[in-house]
Parts: C-alpha cells; sequence; structure tokens
C-alpha cells in the first residue's frame, strides 16, 4: 500500500472514531476480550467462595483480571468474604462492581456465543446478597433472595 494509501486509510478511521464517539474501540475491546474468555477460568473465585475462609478468598482474590466475566466472579469472591466479616462498605464496593461489569460490552457479548453472562452474574449477586443476609442472622431474606435467583433463571440451565 503506498503512503498515501494509509494515510488515507487512518484518515477514515480518524472520521469514523470522531463519528460513532469511539464506541467503535469499545465494540472492538469487547471483541477481543470474548474472545479471550473462558468461563471456566472463574473457577478458582467460584470454588475460594464456596470452600475458604473470608482471609483465604480475600488473599486468593487479590489479582484483578482483565477479562470483564472473571473480574465479576472474583468480585462476587471478594463480596462473600466481606458479607462475613460483616464489612459493609467493602461489600457494597463489590457488588456495585459486580452491578456495572453486568452490563459491560464484553459481558453482553458472551450471550452471543450463547453464555448467559449477564444472567449468571446477575444471580451471583443475589446469591451474595443472600450470604449477606445470612451472615447478619436474617435467614427468611436469605431464602427469600435465593428464592429469587430461581425466577430470575428465565430459559437458561443455571
Amino acid at each position: 500500500m503506498s503512503m498515501g494509501g494509509l494515510a488515507d486509510v487512518q484518515a477514515f478511521h480518524a472520521r469514523d472514531h470522531r463519528r460513532d464517539g469511539g464506541h467503535h474501540l469499545q465494540r472492538r475491546r469487547a471483541a477481543r476480550n470474548l474472545l479471550r474468555s473462558d468461563p471456566r477460568d472463574a473457577a478458582p473465585a467460584f470454588a475460594l467462595a464456596q470452600y475458604a475462609a473470608p482471609a483465604q478468598i480475600l488473599a486468593g482474590t487479590q489479582q484483578p483480571s482483565d477479562l470483564a466475566y472473571v473480574e465479576a466472579m472474583r468480585h462476587y469472591a471478594r463480596a462473600i468474604a466481606y458479607a462475613e466479616l460483616r464489612k459493609d462498605k467493602e461489600f457494597a464496593a463489590e457488588i456495585a462492581a459486580m452491578r456495572e461489569l453486568e452490563t459491560s460490552p464484553a459481558v453482553t457479548a458472551m450471550t452471543g456465543l450463547g453464555l448467559p453472562a449477564p444472567d449468571v452474574i446477575r444471580l451471583a449477586t443475589l446469591v451474595a446478597v443472600g450470604r449477606a443476609a445470612h451472615w447478619r442472622g436474617d435467614p427468611i431474606k436469605a431464602v427469600a433472595l435465593v428464592r429469587g435467583c430461581r425466577k430470575d433463571r428465565g430459559d437458561h440451565p443455571l
């Protein structure tokens, strides 16, 4: 390609970027993230949340992931730890991070591959809130939240 041709392509992409406000870059990042994502990468966070003590969960989930779904499940595990420790501020921050990732382009794009990642994150959020209710001595609320998970499940075999 001649230098004039390359300059024309670069100018076209610059105009295109200005026209859509940079959204195509977000879509490209989401696609790259999606291609690298494997839901099984979140398994260690799930295992820690299920079987480890809070200190072990927090120690094992210190390192953030650049994969949005895996990062959401890291926040889930940390929310579980903070729920048991009754650290409300930290628990709320982890839940907020999960809710933000649930609607991120990288996560919502996974539905196109048949992976209901936003639904899984929503369910994990409800489970974490239920676990917090349990640790605060409100098992009735915990049960109601888990029942809510079943209603949110929809057509997905989760």
